[in-house]
């Protein structure tokens, strides 16, 4: 695995958080089984004090103590393993009257001088107690017996000794922690190859996307953040691969329609050079040259505006407009173009109804609507508005008496040039769906129940409004 590989660096975080809890553990669990052992012994070691008290007061009741014939050190058994341990008798005033080991507690010293955390100051003398110092744990009883009978006994035992066993319990769970270790590590390297191959697969995906094979599903079979990332690249691809297969119909539908007016320039300017045409054909053919080269200017203008309102640096001067004033601006411009075709225009949009957007651009979309609609309407169009308030939007709709979209055609139709049923092909429709897209709104095409097509525009009430209408592609 390489150092800086995502695989090495999952692996390196989960051994370190294993390390690290394991320390924690284990010197958590060390200070807790220290103190319970302390606490255990010394409540054993009570229970011997208040055992050897009680042969103390029995022999002192027949007339001797029986110290005599006492191990010294004296062994009891603690934890499966032999504790060696220690004892001190005092009279009543605290003063050593005898110990097993006179370097701790010299004979004739105070005991609670030799050893202060041991005192029994304030304490009831009637059952054995438990004393922790630095050095010693000690279990304490009192002799019971009349008042000259000496005071107390203690039985104690070095911390150094109990070390000794904390030390067994600590290497057992060091090996314990051991053996975990081994465990949690290779879950880890279980885990980290489950995380890491499929983003593996993704890298190879992502590399035959960049070769242009759009055909790459990645099917994961996971239902996790990996599952859906997953998801994201299918889709991706596959909006990639519509993406693609557009723009290559529109490179095809861009260069016929560049060719055509090329070809007859070229033509009839061959044909002047070559003196096929003479005195007024001359004429003739420079304007027909003329009017090919307008058409042609007309169309790479169509093609750089396109191209601007699909740029996401174009910018959107957004205003509130009265929508009626704005179309029938439009209308009057068009009036030649209806009068000649012998058409008729309902306006069906409220006084009041008002939109948010940028006049230029919506005179545009709605010029080019109209235009659309001249085209193919046969006596009448209708243009309508009203405000959808549940939706946050203000729909725009255009419908023509024409023959309608064919259903091979209806998919299509906002394509740049594209040539449907009728022969004719343009970018209007598609500088319409930009402008709308633009706005942050739709843009839908369908046929009338009755017959005729119908365009459709959705502009948002607010610059922040989201479509909800799951836009088709129209004429």
């Amino acid at each position: 695995m390489r150092f800086r590989s995502i695989s090495t660096r999952i692996f390196l975080c989960y051994l370190l958080a294993i390390c690290l809890s394991t320390l924690v553990a284990g010197v958590s669990f060390y200070s807790l089984v220290r103190r319970y052992i302390e606490r255990e012994a010394g409540l054993a070691l009570a229970r011997e004090a208040g055992a050897f008290a009680q042969s103390l007061a029995s022999g002192s009741r027949r007339g001797h103590w029986p110290l005599r014939g006492i191990p010294s050190p004296m062994i009891f058994i603690f934890g499966g393993r032999p504790i060696e341990s220690h004892y001190v008798v005092t009279d009543r005033d605290g003063s050593v009257i005898s110990a097993s080991s006179p370097e701790d507690f010299p004979i004739g010293s105070r005991w609670d001088q030799v050893w202060p955390e041991g005192s029994m100051a304030g304490q009831p003398a009637d059952r054995p107690v438990t004393r922790y110092g630095r050095d010693f744990v000690a279990g304490v009883a009192a002799i019971p017996g009349s008042p000259d009978s000496p005071g107390m006994v203690i039985v104690y035992t070095r911390r150094s000794v109990l070390q000794t066993l904390n030390m067994v319990f600590w290497k057992y769970l060091i090996q314990g922690f051991g053996i975990g270790a081994l465990v949690a590590a290779g879950f880890t390297v279980y885990l980290t190859s489950r995380i890491v191959h499929p983003l593996s697969v993704l890298r190879d995906k992502v590399r035959e996307l960049g070769r242009l094979n759009f055909d790459v599903g990645l099917d994961l079979g996971r239902n996790d953040e990996i599952g859906e990332l997953a998801m994201a690249f299918d889709d991706m691809a596959r909006r990639l691969s519509e993406h693609d297969q557009a723009m290559r119909r529109f490179l095809h539908n861009t260069s016929h329609e560049l060719k055509t007016p090329l070809m007859s320039i070229r033509g009839y300017a061959e044909g002047i050079r070559d003196g096929v045409f003479e005195g007024d054909e001359v004429g003739l053919a420079l304007d027909v040259i003329t009017a090919e080269c307008q058409r042609l200017q007309a169309q790479v203008d169509e093609l750089l505006y396109l191209g601007r309102l699909e740029s996401p640096s174009e910018r959107y001067e957004l205003e509130p407009l009265v929508l009626r004033k704005v179309a029938e601006g439009v209308l009057a411009a068009l009036k030649g173009w209806l009068e000649t075709e012998g058409l008729t225009v309902d306006l069906d949009i409220p006084p009041d109804l008002t939109v948010l957007a940028d006049k230029d651009k919506l005179e545009c979309l709605l010029r080019n609507l109209l235009s659309n609609a001249i085209r193919h309407a046969t006596n009448r169009i209708l243009v309508s508005a009203k405000d959808d308030a549940a939706e946050g939007f203000t729909e725009i709709e255009v419908k023509d008496d024409g023959p309608g979209f064919s259903p091979e055609d209806l998919p299509n139709v906002f394509m740049p040039f594209y040539r449907g049923r009728g022969g004719e092909a343009g970018l209007g429709l598609a500088i319409v769906k930009a402008i709308a897209e633009g706005h942050r709104g739709w843009a839908v095409a369908e046929n009338a129940a009755g017959g005729g097509a119908i365009v459709r525009i959705g502009l948002p009430k607010n610059p922040g409004a989201v479509s909800t209408v799951n836009v088709q592609p129209g004429r």
